[in-house]
């Protein structure tokens, strides 16, 4: 009789409205004392919307992996969420996140300390930190030319402050690793580190290649090509023969459907007011973004685009760009696959 008793209490239902709440530090924080504490609160976190990033919504999974790490950080986990990003399918955290886990977490006495020489490529930064047993650790940076992932425009707009987040976390990864394990900052998992993250090498067909009508190698810009069309240009045109009035062409003049340049001859086949350089602009544009695998990124290589071309809200490049742009910020988002996104980026340019 006991035993069917202690079973029905485990398996009672458990309330997020029965979490305490602890004072810290003239604050509060969540203090669940079970593991189905736990569970209800990422359950509703996952329901919160735009208190959270899109790849938590209606995931209470990944709500509860990020629950538990604030709670072992001593964290709001909605502040926590807010720092964290999904890439290469795992759960990466933002730089000022790992960087303040370190200074209230480490084994160190007072605030690190940071030095910077140098400056531009040669940028370095010196972390040193004086531990609990009165020792002192230091980190020295590579130069900043030397670190190969920048996603960050921090890198180019205050590369002392970005340095400095990239050494403290390295000396916490040298000096403390127990900190920082498991938790990693989305450039280190854009490296793809270790055999479950090996990136694909094998050379995709750029975007031009994928289009219909693309320019195949003896045709388009080739040199051989110029050359040709140069000196048919030079040369004294043909007569054609005269055709009566019930005759048509014959079939040997006419330019063939589908082969390449049609899209240099035929205006018709453009959208109205998006020129050749337009469509070129945009091939170039998806080839570029066809390299990046967050969703931060892509509104870099966005920005530039847009800077690059001057673009006018309402305009038809504007519009075929915007729509490209939101094929790959699903498609870095796992919202679409790849071949679906190639689908409506040709569409785009069509």
């Amino acid at each position: 009789m006991s035993q069917v008793a202690t079973t029905e209490a485990r398996e009672a239902p458990t309330s997020y409205k029965t979490v305490p709440l602890a004072a810290i530090g003239g604050g509060g924080m969540l203090a669940p004392t079970t593991f189905g504490e736990v569970v209800s609160f990422a359950e509703l976190m996952s329901r919160s919307q735009h208190a959270i990033p899109k790849h938590l919504r209606g995931n209470p999974g990944a709500c509860m992996a990020i629950t538990m790490q604030a709670l072992r950080w001593e964290m709001d986990p909605f502040a926590v969420a807010a720092k964290a990003y999904s890439v290469n399918d795992m759960i990466a955290y933002e730089a000022q996140l790992i960087a303040a886990v370190v200074h209230t977490r480490a084994p160190i006495r007072r605030r690190p300390d940071y030095a910077f020489t140098g400056s531009g490529p040669d940028l370095r930064c010196t972390v040193s930190c004086e531990m609990q047993d009165g020792s002192t650790k230091v980190y020295e940076s590579p130069r900043q030319g030397d670190i190969k992932t920048k996603n960050s425009p921090l890198w180019q707009t205050d590369p002392q402050q970005q340095l400095g987040y990239y050494s403290i976390r390295s000396w916490a990864r040298r000096h403390t690793p127990e900190v920082l394990l498991g938790v990693y900052a989305p450039d280190e998992l854009d490296e793809n580190r270790g055999p479950d993250q090996a990136k694909d090498v094998t050379p995709r067909p750029s975007m031009a290649d994928r289009l219909p009508g693309a320019r195949q190698a003896e045709t388009g810009f080739s040199a051989a090509n110029v050359d040709a069309e140069i000196a048919s240009a030079t040369q004294p045109a043909a007569t054609a023969p005269a055709l009566a009035d019930d005759q048509t062409e014959p079939a040997e003049l006419m330019p063939p459907v589908g082969s390449a340049g049609d899209e240099e001859r035929s205006a018709e086949s453009l959208p109205v007011g998006l020129s050749s350089d337009d469509r070129e602009a945009l091939r170039l544009y998806v080839d570029e973004l066809n390299g990046e695998l967050h969703d931060y990124a892509v509104e870099e290589v966005r920005t530039r685009f847009w800077k690059g071309k001057g673009l006018e809200k309402g305009s038809v490049l504007a519009l075929a760009a915007g729509s490209i742009t939101d094929a790959h910020r699903k498609r870095v988002t796992g919202e679409i696959s790849i071949d679906e996104c190639d689908k409506r980026c040709r569409d785009a340019l069509r």
